[in-house]
């Protein structure tokens, strides 16, 4: 894209994520409903957070290499790379697919 670089930590924080993730939720209408989240790495902070913040609002969630877990580095490493890199290709596939979606949702 246009950007000339990282973002700020002001502007790109796990409470932002968390409140930029809500928004979408109340925008689809789903703040009722039992949701599944998933994250990799800062996504597994966010799905965290969310769940502690909106308890409700969450079914389940799924971690993956996250910080917080308490396993050694080396415990999980060679079992787990597969699916790691297998999530990072799906959830990658799934925001270049959903982005234009959630953009139509937002206000310009």
């Amino acid at each position: 894209g246009k950007s000339s670089g990282l973002y700020p930590p002001h502007v790109m924080s796990v409470d932002i994520l968390v409140q930029q993730v809500r928004e979408v939720v109340i925008r689809l209408g789903w703040e009722d409903e039992p949701l599944v989240f998933g994250g990799v790495s800062l996504g597994g902070a966010v799905s965290t957070k969310y769940a502690l913040a909106f308890p409700g609002n969450v079914g389940a969630i799924v971690l993956v290499s996250s910080p917080g877990l308490s396993e050694p580095w080396w415990s999980l490493v060679w079992t787990l790379l597969p699916f790691r890199i297998f999530c990072s290709v799906v959830f990658g596939l799934l925001y270049l697919l959903l982005r234009p979606v959630a953009l139509t949702l937002l206000p310009s």
